[in-house]
């Protein structure tokens, strides 16, 4: 089974090592980058060429929207994680961010 290829995009480190480590035991996960908001973003971005994008809150508004972000990255899924880890808002939706929540959207992606 192909393994899903994430990124983390400025996160919280503490918050991105939790996901790391929930995740690679409950789904095929790889954590393959850690980036910071900058101006070559989106280069960074193609060239990993990233199934999943998880946007730090502070930095998603801008980032989603950038149509600069979505046309390269249009089969990568893009969440927004919030700030104190709480909840998710991915395809318009808010949920609360629990290692099931990731788990189940991983999987859907896998299966896609």
């Amino acid at each position: 089974m192909a393994r899903l290829r994430a990124v983390a995009v400025a996160m919280p480190p503490l918050l991105v090592d939790i996901i790391r480590h929930v995740l690679t035991r409950r789904t095929q996960f790889d954590l393959v980058a850690e980036i910071p908001a900058s101006p070559r973003l989106i280069e960074r971005l193609q060239a990993l060429d990233p199934d999943l994008v998880m946007i730090g809150e502070t930095n998603a508004e801008s980032l989603r929207s950038n149509s600069a972000v979505v046309t390269p990255l249009q089969r990568a899924k893009v969440i927004t994680v919030s700030r104190d880890g709480r909840c998710i808002l991915m395809d318009g939706n808010n949920c609360e961010l629990t290692a099931d929540t990731l788990a189940d959207l991983l999987q859907e992606q896998l299966t896609q």
